[in-house]
């Protein structure tokens, strides 16, 4: 069968599967055998215990709400904790609503305002093991801020229960009710970051009811949940509910990890519904009362003419916000990276071979355009010049020499688009930690397994590109309904393995591979990014993660110098990259 026709297949039989399970457990409830019990500050919450296919068990507590519905004047405002449950004892057998949004794979409204919710998976509950608290890992949906849930039909991290840790994912809000700034008339925003900082303040009371440390926490996220969770690791506020970090094709160093123009946004919204007066106090009134799925459909309407022209649309995203009580973010992360944070806190980050191909999706039906206007071709952060055309030129020339941009091109292409939002976002931000917190153990990864989990590429119907998509590394972390079943000695399989290992050996220890057990079976040295404070050449130690490990140094060499002296000619976004 045609690779798109099959992913298609699965997430159908997926979607069915996750469905007919909800009936089964409401036709049949599991017996008190499955069930497990824990007290939590509002109350009880029953989960179920499972079995691994290793044959571990571990417990599952899905739906646990964890603040006070965001409903009416609520809307736009930061979440508060939840005091009591309504009901004795709350079955958490099954994940409640998602968060309002616009389903990317299914291209529907689906969701609800009342959707902060979050899943706790754990090897085993207080007092029932004898290995004492186990490390705790947090982890942040992508999405683009605009979709995603924590849900388990893409999150299930049955392959870390085996690991001895304790999983949390989560809902945070999207979209306007997540991301919409208006402090003239008193929404600062970030919203859905201050959700995110919520569940970190949940964790930190109540995860130890769950065998959970909260003495040790990782937080992790890919795509949109790696940039939030670099802006958490830069953020006073929230660094001190966590003690490592990983990005995943992510992190928020460049003006392309916030929105553009928020206040506008919202008055355009406003506009949307109908508004046509000036008073911000107005405009919030009317979002207030309007249906929160009309906010949704109207969302790209209120995009920047410079936005409509990108490929990857995402309205709402965080703001710098401007100093009062409960701001997350105040500072531009540029700024923020080059003071020394303290505590130093680990680091991994790292990207896949072929993130563009998500963007390349769209872009590939409009070369034409590519070829006619090559200014096209510049990342967004790089503040455009008079001679724009003549340097995206420049650009055309790089990648692909004298020739004119084709579908035989779409590797070239897929590159350019690569490097514009995520790699060269990696590669600036590793060298910053590298000169400018010297303290901090980073380890940098480059993610190069194109197999038969990637699910994104073939959904998107690029399977015949080379390359692993942006997102598709997830499928080799999480148990997923998309992923086809393969052999124990499959190629993904081992990749998966090492894969949690690593992630799980930096949750307990801080170090991805700590010591000589590790690589007996199969993991190599992976070594942390070499500081470079006043040195004027950066060397990027990356671990390639493939069938076989290695290490390798700069593996964006060419790519990356190329970019570095533009950004230090015309500026990186808002900012001068330092020398």
């Amino acid at each position: 069968m045609q690779p798109f026709l099959a992913a298609v297949l699965r997430l159908l039989v997926g979607l069915l599967k996750t469905w007919l399970y909800r009936v089964w457990l409401g036709l049949r409830p599991p017996t008190s055998n499955d069930c497990c019990t824990v007290t939590l500050g509002p109350g009880k919450v029953r989960g179920l215990t499972k079995v691994t296919t290793g044959g571990t068990r571990y417990h599952a507590f899905k739906g646990i709400p964890y603040a006070v519905p965001p409903l009416g004047d609520r809307r736009f405002q930061p979440a508060v904790p939840l005091e009591s449950f309504q009901t004795p004892v709350l079955e958490c057998f099954v994940e409640r609503s998602k968060c309002l949004q616009y389903d990317q794979l299914l291209n529907v409204l689906v969701g609800s305002e009342d959707g902060l919710f979050l899943n706790v998976y754990t090897p085993a509950l207080t007092g029932n093991d004898s290995c004492g608290l186990f490390p705790v890992m947090v982890y942040i949906h992508g999405g683009g801020f605009l979709s995603g849930s924590g849900d388990a039909f893409l999150y299930d991290p049955v392959h870390f229960m085996e690991q001895r840790v304790v999983i949390v994912t989560f809902n945070y809000r999207l979209g306007p009710l997540g991301f919409l700034s208006l402090p003239e008339a008193g929404i600062e925003g970030n919203a859905g970051l201050k959700d995110q900082l919520l569940v970190l303040q949940w964790v930190r009371n109540n995860i130890g009811q769950f065998g959970g440390d909260p003495e040790n926490v990782t937080l992790f996220g890919e795509s949109a949940g790696a940039k939030a969770a670099y802006l958490h690791y830069l953020s006073p506020v929230s660094r001190k509910y966590f003690h490592r970090v990983i990005c995943q094709s992510g992190v928020a160093c460049s003006d392309l990890a916030f929105q553009v123009e928020p206040s506008e946004k919202a008055r355009k919204l406003a506009k949307c519904v109908g508004y046509e007066g000036s008073s911000d106090q107005e405009v919030l009134d009317l979002l207030l009362k309007t249906p929160a799925k009309e906010l949704f459909k109207h969302q790209l309407a209120t995009l920047t003419d410079s936005e409509r022209h990108e490929e990857l649309q995402f309205p709402f995203r965080p703001v710098i916000e401007r100093p009062h009580p409960g701001a997350i973010v105040l500072q531009h992360p540029l700024d923020a990276l080059q003071t020394e944070l303290d505590p130093p806190i680990p680091l991994i980050t790292g990207c896949n071979s072929g993130e563009g191909m998500i963007a390349l999706a769209k872009a590939q039906h409009h070369l034409a355009e590519y070829n006619a206007h090559p200014e096209r071709l510049l990342p967004p952060m790089l503040r455009l010049p008079a001679n724009a055309n003549e340097l995206g030129k420049k650009v055309k020339q790089f990648y692909f020499q004298t020739r004119p941009i084709t579908s035989d091109m779409l590797p070239e292409l897929m590159d350019v688009l690569s490097d514009n939002e995520y790699v060269m976002a990696t590669v600036t931000a590793a060298e910053l930690v590298a000169k400018f917190q010297p303290k901090v153990k980073h380890y940098c990864y480059y993610f190069t397994h194109d197999g038969r989990w990637g699910n994104l590429k073939r959904l998107l119907n690029m399977y015949y590109l080379p390359g692993v998509c942006h997102g598709d590394d997830v499928f080799y972390m999480f148990s997923s309904a998309l992923n086809a079943s393969l052999p124990g000695d499959a190629d993904e399989v081992c990749v998966r393995q090492a894969f949690v290992r690593m992630w799980s050996n930096f949750a307990h220890r801080g170090d991805p591979t700590p010591d000589e057990g590790d690589l007996a079976e199969g993991l190599v040295r992976w070594e942390p990014v070499e500081p470079c404070a006043g040195k004027s050449y950066f060397k990027l130690r990356c671990l390639q993660i493939d069938r076989s490990l290695k290490m390798v140094a700069n593996p964006f060499l060419k790519r990356s110098t190329f970019w570095r002296e533009l950004f230090r000619t015309y500026g990186y976004g808002s900012r001068k990259l330092p020398e």
